[in-house]
């Protein structure tokens, strides 16, 4: 099995771009439109990719099996996918997800595991569990890792970021102008 990134970056967009699966021994192809982010197991037996939202079908997560070329959904459901996780053995899948499909820039993500076989994902961890310091929340941008025998996961948190303050005018808010000796012009001439 061979995944033509080369093809997915120049097609990259907001709205993902077509990921080409290309069996190499019969030269049978599967394109995948709007995947945002992918990843094989170790045994290359299973394609683990999320997609983005488009006109006809909403985001998600999916498994594509390489050995019955078929796609099962871990989960179908509008919002934002990360941090695609396999363990080493390729019996559990974590990602993490946000719901929300508004605008608003303060997110929440929940944590989600699968096992290959299963129908859905299962949430395992979000803003309410156990041991969570209040105001915290799973972080985005931290990788996530399973134990080397996949009994345990290890996941990052981080303080929920402050609301962007609303109230001030744009006049109000700070901005930085950078000039520098060597311009031709001063910084309110350009």
């Amino acid at each position: 099995w061979q995944d033509d990134e080369d093809a997915a970056k120049e097609n990259k967009s907001d709205s993902g771009s077509t990921l080409i699966i290309h069996k190499l021994s019969s030269g049978q192809q599967w394109h995948l439109p709007h995947v945002l982010e992918f990843r094989f197991d170790k045994t290359g037996s299973c394609l683990l990719f999320s997609t983005a939202k488009n006109d006809s079908l909403p985001a998600g997560v999916f498994c594509f099996s390489t050995a019955h070329e078929n796609i099962d959904t871990l989960t179908h459901q509008n919002g934002h996918y990360k941090n695609l996780t396999w363990d080493e053995s390729g019996d559990h899948v974590a990602f993490i997800a946000d719901f929300d499909t508004s605008k608003n820039k303060q997110r929440y993500f929940q944590l989600f595991v699968w096992r290959p076989g299963s129908k859905r994902a299962q949430l395992l961890a979000d803003t309410s569990i156990a041991g969570l310091q209040q105001d915290w929340q799973i972080n985005p941008h931290q990788e996530m890792r399973f134990t080397q025998d996949g009994s345990a996961l290890f996941f990052s948190t981080m303080p929920i970021p402050p609301a962007e303050d609303t109230s001030l005018v744009e006049f109000e808010q700070a901005k930085l102008d950078i000039w520098n000796w060597r311009d031709p012009l001063l910084q309110t001439q350009q």
